[in-house]
């Protein structure tokens, strides 16, 4: 049977889940911003952003360092879960607009008067980063950002022609709309450097961040099949999820999709410990790459205690989409 307790049904992974010891203030601190950027909102609405937890999710992702390299990560957090219910049913042209305009803004375009409150949080964002760190940095961050745009619209393509995608592609667009890709670029201000280019773009640490993606992608599927187990938000291709993609292609139960997502979940956290017990020799670059390494593979682990404890999957604690309304 499916476990009907999200802390039950979340993946296990064999790494601590460190937390900044600044939690608090990045709580509070996101308090004060949250209002800011959405004037737009009803106060009800604006209140479960608030009630979210979120400052959980940027404190174990970025889990050390100075305040004000961590407070980066926090805004983003923000902006991608904010983003994702504000455009979660615009059209897919809609979707790459809003990616473009969105690069534009990190590196360094002013907002325009019509752009609501997240995109100004966006340029926010891309100004705090290129106050602290080099254009390189910031462009590797610019470009995930509009990598999980792009993924938004690959999904967006799929929900809008009511079509489950294929399990793989499925997967490959859940890697992109989870947002760690431009989550690990912030990561990289707690790093006492950034990773130099040649080791960020080296195949294995690409291949580190990717599998971390798609543990995040299924962990993320199970919690949203958990928190609608009657079926409530899941008409076909409405909810883009591995689980139900595995469920659809695969003709599985709904315990047997579960269940092979837990599988190649697994499959996956083997494979990035390998590589991250064998990592190449980076020279001077090898101490920060391990670093790095263990970093990002906590931060799953600390993403499980705040699906227990966050309310967003909730009926009454996820906000409503904004799009076009």
């Amino acid at each position: 049977m499916l476990p009907s307790d999200i802390s039950q049904a979340l993946p296990r992974y064999p790494w601590p889940a460190a937390v900044h010891p600044q939690t608090d203030k990045i709580r509070q601190s996101l308090e004060e911003a949250i209002p800011q950027y959405m004037e737009e909102y009803p106060g009800d609405q604006v209140s479960r952003y608030t009630n979210m937890h979120l400052e959980q999710v940027a404190a174990t992702t970025s889990p050390a360092g100075e305040f004000d390299r961590v407070w980066p990560m926090a805004l983003f957090v923000l902006y991608a879960v904010a983003a994702d219910d504000y455009y979660e049913f615009a059209r897919p042209e809609e979707q790459l607009r809003v990616g473009r305009h969105v690069h534009r803004l990190t590196l360094g375009s002013l907002p325009s008067a019509d752009d609501h409150g997240i995109l100004r949080l966006a340029a926010d964002i891309g100004r705090d980063l290129r106050s602290m760190t080099t254009f390189e940095h910031v462009h590797r961050y610019a470009q995930g950002l509009r990598r999980f745009h792009d993924g938004i619209g690959r999904e967006a393509l799929y929900r809008h022609a009511k079509v489950i995608p294929p399990l793989e592609e499925c997967l490959e667009i859940r890697a992109l709309t989870i947002g760690l890709e431009p989550m690990h670029a912030i990561l990289e201000l707690i790093l006492e450097q950034p990773l130099p280019t040649a080791v960020a773009e080296h195949p294995v640490i690409v291949r580190l961040r990717q599998l971390v993606s798609y543990m995040a992608a299924f962990q993320n599927d199970i919690v949203n099949m958990i928190a609608d187990q009657d079926g409530e938000r899941v008409h076909q291709g409405d909810v883009i999820s591995t689980v139900l993609a595995a469920q659809h292609h695969m003709s599985l139960t709904p315990n047997q999709a579960y269940e092979y997502v837990l599988q190649r979940n697994e499959q996956a956290v083997g494979e990035f410990e390998f590589l991250r017990k064998n990592l190449p020799d980076f020279g001077p670059g090898a101490s920060p790459a391990a670093e790095y390494a263990q970093l990002i593979a906590s931060a799953v682990a600390g993403w499980n205690q705040w699906y227990s404890k966050t309310p967003r999957y909730r009926a009454d604690g996820r906000p409503m989409p904004y799009w076009n309304q």
